[in-house]
């Protein structure tokens, strides 16, 4: 059988159950606690909307692993001079699946206590995680280079600057705990429009990064990208940023991988 108090039931819809959610949500809002601000969701394109976790499918999709140099133009704490490093010719190192959000790139994300080393590569000089350099190099079938002593936290690189790739805008160099050495180069590819972790951490800790979303709803590039990518979808906006950072000298290695990726539930 099933007991209840039948004669009083609790109902939401009741208008007295409502003034009540209004009233406190109006002392939550007179403390403080209300506020209207930006947050990273997975959305789709097609149906443009909103998606819950739960509306996620994950499905294989052929992608490009690419490792992008960034040029290292800002030096506020001489790291660089400290350990003899010339900044005209340093570069940092990152990895993504994603081109299509480099247009959004505004940070490169360290680990404060991972091990970092810069990688002689002819006169040049390239930044990323001790771990990673081997796997990098062998990514971006590189032979002839040298990994340079001494070794030096990522803490030490905190609030450098280098130019983005192809936009007039300088990124910093921050730092977080959820950078590992799982995979790529250790410094990772920052695009809080994008990402949630790169939201989180920027918002969270350096408000100074501007929030960037180059993206209409519908999928498309806009201005905000850059003119020659503007009206692009995003899938074809991958091979003429991956053209464009090649040509300019940017892309250090690139592998055409497959790989789990999520989808929305309903066109998919």
């Amino acid at each position: 059988g099933v007991q209840g108090d039948f004669a009083n039931p609790y109902l939401t819809l009741r208008p007295e159950f409502e003034a009540r959610q209004v009233e406190i949500f109006g002392e939550m809002a007179k403390k403080g606690y209300i506020y209207k601000g930006m947050k990273a969701v997975y959305w789709c394109p097609e149906d443009r909307t909103a998606l819950a976790e739960a509306e996620i499918e994950y499905a294989e999709d052929e992608c490009d692993s690419i490792y992008v140099r960034f040029k290292l133009t800002d030096d506020p704490n001489g790291v660089l001079a400290k350990y003899g490093i010339p900044l005209d010719k340093a570069w940092i190192v990152i990895w993504t699946t994603t081109t299509w959000t480099l247009p959004a790139n505004v940070a490169t994300c360290l680990n404060p206590n991972l091990e970092y080393a810069f990688v002689k590569i002819g006169d040049e000089y390239h930044l990323m995680a001790a771990g990673l350099v081997e796997s990098t190099m062998k990514a971006c079938h590189i032979e002839d280079y040298e990994v340079l002593e001494p070794r030096v936290l990522g803490a030490e690189f905190e609030l450098m600057q280098y130019q983005h790739p192809f936009l007039d805008r300088k990124g910093l160099v921050i730092l977080g705990d959820h950078v590992t050495l799982e995979g790529g180069t250790g410094c990772v590819h920052t695009a809080p429009g994008h990402g949630v972790e790169d939201f989180e951490v920027c918002v969270n800790h350096y408000p100074q990064v501007p929030v960037i979303v180059p993206v209409d709803d519908g999928g498309y590039l806009t201005e905000e990208a850059g003119k020659e990518f503007a009206g692009l979808k995003v899938w074809a906006a991958n091979k003429v940023i991956l053209e464009h950072i090649k040509q300019s000298g940017h892309l250090m290695g690139v592998q055409h991988i497959t790989h789990q990726y999520p989808h929305c539930w309903r066109c998919h």
